[in-house]
């Protein structure tokens, strides 16, 4: 392996008028840094759905495979059907209006701000584009279906219930009654689909800043997560995977013993696996 370098530099990080950075014209701004300054390789954070109760953690997520959405750009969601752009998403590309309007960058993440906007955007794009794609977004439904039916049904169950955990919903969902899964099924398909297409967005863009960072000669290093948090969808969806009670509550959880940053160790508070 020859010797090279790089940065470590989170996605939601980069410059971005959208309240936090995502994978379009900041990426490219920066990919463009490292070609110029020769580096390597851009490290990043985990890119899973981060959660508002864990102060948006990447390392506390409620999805061991699914994308974070506040990470989709609108501009290059747009691209793709310019003409069902909403009144709503700017006509100037990000960097343009970055340009245009310097105030829209700020120093730090405006989590509430972005979370209102990417999903009023997201929403909206899913009643203008979703028919137009189909195909694609049923060949990604297929292809990633050992997760993404798990998930897009977690995620509806808990925003119809005001984001509660999954411990605290009706026996018959917190337990997986086949019957009771079937008819909310059957009620929040277009939630449910509308999850769907949110993941297909961010794998499409995912998928073309891993190439665009390939033509740049950059390697992409990406970090995971070593457990995922109690409130998830595999938790909820496998719980025979994770050392669990009779009531699906953890028995044991994960941490640390005390070492050198922390005299008193750490207390996680992810359910452990059941090795």
């Amino acid at each position: 392996m020859s010797r090279s370098s790089g940065i470590l530099l989170p996605v939601f990080s980069l410059p971005s008028p959208w309240g936090i950075g995502d994978m379009g014209a900041g990426a490219d701004a920066f990919l463009s840094f490292l070609e110029r300054s020769r580096q390597r390789t851009w490290q990043v954070l985990p890119v899973t759905v981060t959660d508002g109760g864990l102060a948006h953690s990447p390392y506390s997520s409620p999805s061991a495979f699914a994308g974070n959405p506040l990470l989709i750009s609108p501009e290059l969601l747009f691209e793709k059907a310019p003409d069902l752009r909403p009144e709503g998403v700017a006509s100037l590309r990000g960097d343009e209006r970055v340009k245009t309007d310097p105030d829209s960058i700020r120093s730090s993440v405006r989590y509430e701000t972005a979370t209102a906007e990417k999903d009023r955007i997201l929403r909206d794009a899913f009643v203008r584009m979703a028919p137009l794609l189909r195909e694609e977004s049923a060949r990604f439904r297929r292809d990633n279906s050992h997760w993404i039916e798990d998930y897009a049904l977690f995620r509806a169950i808990k925003r119809s219930f005001g984001g509660l955990p999954w411990w605290k919903w009706p026996e018959p969902l917190r337990f997986r009654d086949a019957s009771a899964l079937d008819d909310f099924r059957d009620t929040q398909s277009a939630e449910i689909d509308f999850t769907v297409f949110e993941q297909w967005c961010f794998d499409d863009q995912w998928r073309d800043l891993r190439g665009r960072c390939s033509s740049a000669g950059v390697s992409l290093l990406g970090d995971l997560p070593i457990y995922v948090m109690g409130d998830s969808a595999e938790v909820w969806s496998r719980p025979e995977l994770f050392d669990l009670d009779g009531d699906l509550r953890p028995v044991r959880v994960a941490g640390v013993p005390p070492d050198y940053f922390s005299k008193d160790g750490q207390r996680w508070g992810n359910p452990v696996y059941a090795w």
